[in-house]
């Protein structure tokens, strides 16, 4: 059984947000009906998020509750305003996983993905991650929280180990392999909307 049924997963885009997301879907937690099979964010809440909608986040994040036993909600932007806003009107038992990874990794993909220089990526990538950082130390206040490094998902058999029992998952040896060789990204998908806007 499920120590943490309910999960939000942030940080920067360009993070590891998509393989922590990949690994919860295969595990059996409930992304949504609209997600993106490449960046496995939904649509449906992230309209709603980027339209300051956060009752309606919050209503439909539960509704999803009552239909599914495994809920998870990825997105990027819940360390934003709005999503900080969201924080205050769920309960204490959702768990927030951050993802991690150095500023100037992130800032040469996005160089890659969509262009821009990469000056003026470090500083908006350093500007987004104190962002992150500030919001963790406000939700480990009240939510429970766990921190991913992206260079634990270059150790995948290690840390999947790791992260499913913190998640209360008490999996074999071969479950554990066959989460390992399910959890691939497209990667050719991912960068080929990496620059779409919701």
């Amino acid at each position: 059984m499920a120590k943490y049924s309910k999960i939000l997963i942030t940080g920067l885009g360009r993070s590891g947000t998509t393989a922590v997301a990949s690994i919860i879907k295969n595990i059996g937690y409930f992304l949504g009906e609209e997600v993106s099979h490449a960046s496995l964010e939904d649509f449906y809440l992230r309209r709603l998020l980027a339209s300051g909608e956060i009752d309606s986040v919050r209503t439909e994040l539960y509704r999803r509750c009552e239909k599914h036993d495994l809920v998870a909600y990825k997105d990027p932007k819940l360390f934003g305003l709005h999503g900080q806003k969201l924080l205050s009107k769920i309960t204490n038992d959702w768990l927030y996983i951050f993802v991690i990874r150095d500023v100037l990794s992130i800032s040469r993909r996005n160089v890659k993905s969509i262009g821009v220089e990469l000056d003026a990526a470090l500083l908006n990538a350093t500007h987004s991650q104190l962002k992150l950082i500030n919001f963790y130390k406000k939700v480990k206040l009240s939510n429970p929280t766990y921190i991913v490094s992206f260079e634990q998902l270059n150790s995948i058999e290690e840390f999947l180990k790791e992260f499913t029992s913190f998640l209360g998952f008490d999996m074999s040896t071969q479950q554990l392999d066959d989460l390992r060789v399910s959890v691939g990204i497209d990667k050719g998908r991912y960068l080929s909307i990496a620059n779409i806007k919701i």
